[in-house]
């Protein structure tokens, strides 16, 4: 059955107890079964069995000549599911008084529609000890034909008759559950074409929450003669699930059973029906209705009714805007908080209604009497008070409405919340509400959107899944029934410092700086930080630099704190080790260096402590060892740097430049012979020696009677004896030579003299 009421997925309310028809039939020649209702009440359990008392009420049209209600109501249990049931036991209930219940006519209804309306009411009171079954559901059903042949809205309504069942779920027995109750009776007859606004909705004594929704009703019985068959008037027992469903006529549907313009609805939270018929007749209604508990589904059960829809005259109707109709034309108010209430006239604003007047007793003499269309007025104090609305007072068509005001110092909703905002802790709740009831608050829940859970505790505590801004609203009951509700929204944006890096180790040479940077990679917008570099000194820099003035081992201290004033802060033990560097030295000799003497000792003089010696002579070369013997193949200055480094790493550099004096050493044979056979050995005449790094040179050679015999630019380059130094030998003798060069640094020599050619 649970299935079948089943609505869409935004039910959230049940209600685990089931079946009120109720409506007179247009004929006297209607079957006499117009409606029923059962429900039943946890009254104790033993841990094995759970006993209830189940309450039966069935109504009957006492006009229609038809048969008279059940002095011994036949009731059948069954154990299962609605699907697969079987039989379980049987129960006869005997009746109580029959009572005879004034049916409900609107003032101006035509009176040829409503002439004879006759309504009794037979209750059956029995108490049943079932056994706990945490699979099973219960099924505790009776059956009576027929229905009145007259109906609207289903096809052969005079072949069967109704089920009225309560079931009593797995459920509903583990958590001792009573079934609701519905609050007020259907009318009798509505009105054609008239606004439907009729309260259908049910108590629950558990505080459960209900839901409803239009649905198809059940059959039950039938016209099929003696015996206690299931197609008996009266089955004995009662035959269990599944049962058959009525079929529904022309346009009509479950959705839709009355048809009207607009279509006449149940609103599914407060159980209202409202719309506007628009077809006269009789119909059969089926409201089914869920009962939750903390979000979990109960049971469900189904109410069949039956309206009648007769023509209206225009007219008026007395009617308040209530919390509960006791009775026709009896409106309860209730009224919590100020003593400054309002009454809200909900009578329908007909062309027939000229004239309206509240009067209110207010004690020790004192009647409010107002015109107005509400009423609104000051009590002396809390306490229950009645009034009545009048309209056309006097005149044809009147009507009063009979009010029965509650008023309650009501209880005002609070809560304070807090968290500690440097961490992703959860949030603290406090009930700080208020109340003027003499009972105090019974009741309170909270609801969070990110619990699937309602907590029910007067100081939770809740960890939201992630930061953001959070809706909670807290709603609290006190003793007298008064009810308020505070929403607040929970801006949840813990801010906790950011974790600290590992600083990295430095080792520094003085007087170089040590450099922290480790902090740029955390977002510390707002936000102060102090570093403590363990030599007495600090700064706020995000990422400072700082020079050491002594050597040792340093302590860092890092302190963040937020702009929420939120701190984090750690030490960093010998994090910075700061040595002195070694001092460099050398002396070299000879002191004066030339290409002649060009063989140079280096003497180490640096500090004691350095242990690495790198020593670089220009461009030429480079050596490790502390004190070099290096001969220089350049001339010029050149740059002799020696680099130390002391066994922490530490390095420093010193520099000297050499000048390398350029020096000549020349020698000009006079004799020379191209052929060696003289054994003189100089194939060729030029300047002999050394002249490294000349700037200009050029050698010329003259006969003795002046002719040019050779001349070159090229030192490299002598005369071989020969004219240009082709051709054929010249003639031996003396020859004039002419030298001038240039050297290195622009020093001009010059030779002249005489070369025998042999």
């Amino acid at each position: 059955m649970e299935n079948y009421l089943r609505s869409n997925s935004h039910v959230r309310r049940i209600l685990p107890v089931l079946l009120l028809l109720f409506l007179i039939p247009f004929s006297i020649q209607a079957k006499h079964i117009i409606g029923g209702e059962m429900t039943y009440r946890f009254v104790s359990t033993d841990g094995i069995k759970n006993t209830y008392e189940f309450t039966l009420v069935v109504f009957r049209d006492c006009d229609s000549g038809g048969g008279q209600l059940d002095q011994t109501a036949r009731i059948g249990i069954y154990k299962g599911s609605f699907n697969n049931a079987v039989f379980f036991d049987k129960k006869d209930a005997p009746i109580s008084p029959i009572q005879n219940v004034p049916p409900v006519v609107p003032p101006c209804a035509d009176a040829s529609q409503v002439n004879n309306a006759c309504v009794q009411r037979g209750t059956y009171i029995f108490t049943l000890s079932l056994p706990i079954d945490s699979l099973d559901s219960y099924f505790v059903v009776y059956q009576r034909c027929c229905r009145t042949e007259q109906i609207t809205n289903i096809t052969t309504p005079d072949q069967y008759g109704a089920t009225y069942m309560a079931e009593v779920t797995p459920l509903a027995q583990v958590l001792q559950s009573s079934s609701p109750t519905f609050n007020n009776y259907p009318p009798t007859f509505i009105c054609n074409n008239f606004d439907l606004n009729f309260d259908h909705s049910a108590t629950d004594i558990d505080g459960d929450s209900l839901v409803y929704f239009f649905c198809t009703p059940f059959t039950g019985g039938g016209s099929g003669g003696g015996g206690n068959g299931c197609n008996s008037p009266t089955p004995n027992p009662a035959c269990g699930p599944p049962f058959n469903f009525v079929n529904f006529a022309g346009v009509y549907t479950q959705q839709s059973p009355m048809g009207g313009n607009p279509t006449v609805s149940v609103d599914s939270l407060t159980g209202q029906l409202y719309g506007t018929p628009s077809t006269l007749g009789q119909f059969v209604v089926g409201i089914c209705v869920q009962e939750y508990r903390n979000g979990q589904l109960i049971g469900s059960i189904l109410r069949d009714f039956q309206f009648n829809v007769v023509d209206c005259n225009p007219t008026v109707v007395a009617a308040v805007q209530a919390d509960m109709v006791t009775g026709p034309q009896e409106f309860l108010v209730k009224r919590c908080g100020p003593k400054v209430v309002t009454v809200l006239n909900g009578s329908p604003q007909t062309p027939d209604l000229v004239s309206w007047q509240w009067e209110f007793d207010l004690g020790n003499g004192n009647t409010y009497i107002s015109g107005a269309w509400n009423a609104t007025f000051i009590l002396p104090d809390y306490g229950t008070y009645t009034g009545r609305l009048y309209l056309n007072r006097n005149l044809s068509c009147e009507d009063t409405a009979f009010i029965t005001l509650h008023a309650y110092p009501g209880s005002d909703a609070g809560f304070a919340f807090d968290w500690d905002i440097c961490s992703e802790s959860p949030v603290v709740f406090a009930d700080t509400s208020k109340t003027g009831s003499s009972g105090g608050i019974i009741e309170r829940y909270w609801v969070f959107n990110t619990l699937s859970d309602t907590l029910y505790e007067a100081n939770p505590e809740v960890l939201f899944p992630s930061h953001g801004n959070y809706p909670v609203k807290l709603v609290i009951i006190d003793a007298d029934g008064c009810r308020d509700t505070m929403q607040q929204s929970v801006d949840w944006n813990p801010q906790p410092p950011p974790e600290i890096p590992q600083l990295n180790v430095q080792r520094i040479c003085l007087p170089d700086v040590a450099v922290f940077n480790e902090l740029s990679s955390i977002d510390l917008t707002g936000s102060t930080v102090t570093w403590d570099f363990g030599d007495g000194t600090r700064s706020t820099e995000l990422n400072p630099q700082h020079t050491y003035e002594d050597p040792g081992q340093y302590d860092v201290n890092v302190r963040i704190q937020t702009p929420f004033d939120c701190i984090s802060t750690d030490t960093f033990p010998s994090i910075v080790f700061a040595n002195n560097r070694p001092v460099p030295g050398f002396e070299y000799a000879p002191a004066a260096i030339s290409t002649l003497e060009n063989r140079v000792k280096f003497t180490n003089t640096s500090s004691s402590d350095a242990a690495g010696f790198q020593w670089q002579f220009g461009n030429e070369g480079s050596s490790p060892n502390p004190e070099p013997i290096y001969t220089f193949q350049d001339t010029g200055l050149i740059n002799v740097t020696l680099t130390v480094t002391n066994l922490y790493g530490c390095i420093d550099s010193v520099a000297q430049v050499l000048d390398i004096v350029p020096k000549l050493r020349i020698y000009i044979p006079n004799i020379f012979s191209p052929s060696s056979d003289t054994g003189l050995g100089n194939d060729h005449f030029g300047i002999l020696g050394i002249i490294p790094g000349y700037q200009e040179y050029q050698i010329s050679i003259w006969s003795r009677w002046g002719e040019m015999v050779f001349q070159s630019e090229d030192a490299s380059e002598g005369w071989n004896g020969r004219k240009g130094n082709v051709g054929r030998p010249s003639e031996s003798g003396v020859y004039i030579y002419q030298i001038e060069l240039t050297g290195p640094r622009g020093e001009k020599y010059h030779w002249e003299g005489t070369v025998t050619l042999m």
